[in-house]
């Protein structure tokens, strides 16, 4: 399963189903490299920046780099969906690593990815 950043956001605020989620399912699941960054992107200091780092580690979260299919194929959901859903860069590249990976997308923002065929979503909590 491939987590997008919503879940992250939310177990680091704490939010109670989000914490259970991480405790019962996503612990030891994977993210893309982009919803690393966006969490990066974020955080107020390189302190910071280590506590997300320290936090996929301590989840067992694996950190899927992306790789010459992953930007084919995020290249053709852009080009696709762009004008139609408005769906950024961003999205278009965590949509393509799970499709890519053969992995569910667990996201809270279901309406951001909800037209791409194929892409198997799940609200995780």
């Amino acid at each position: 399963m491939l987590l997008d950043s919503t879940a992250f956001i939310d177990f680091t605020r704490e939010y109670k189903p989000a914490v259970e989620a991480f405790d019962k399912l996503l612990h030891g699941q994977s993210t893309s490299i982009v919803t690393k960054l966006e969490l990066v992107v974020g955080q107020q200091t390189k302190r910071d920046i280590k506590k997300i780092s320290s936090m996929l580690d301590n989840l067992e979260i694996d950190v899927i780099q992306i790789n010459e299919d992953v930007s084919m194929m995020a290249e053709d959901i852009l080009t696709k969906y762009y004008h139609s859903y408005g769906i950024g860069i961003l999205d278009a590249f965590i949509a393509a690593t799970a499709l890519v990976y053969n992995q569910e997308l667990a996201t809270r923002n279901t309406k951001h990815f909800d037209f791409i065929p194929n892409l198997k979503l799940i609200k995780p909590y």
